[in-house]
């Protein structure tokens, strides 16, 4: 299983009132998971 997260990298931004004050941005990145499922 592959699931990957927030590819283009654009950031986030949170505003109260004004849209060019930002009042957060967040900026994570890629995130890339792997995992392995399996049964005995």
């Amino acid at each position: 299983m592959f699931g990957s997260v927030h590819l283009p990298r654009a950031s986030q931004r949170t505003s109260f009132q004004l849209a060019n004050a930002p009042y957060a941005i967040y900026a994570p990145g890629r995130t890339c998971q792997v995992g392995l499922r399996a049964s005995f």
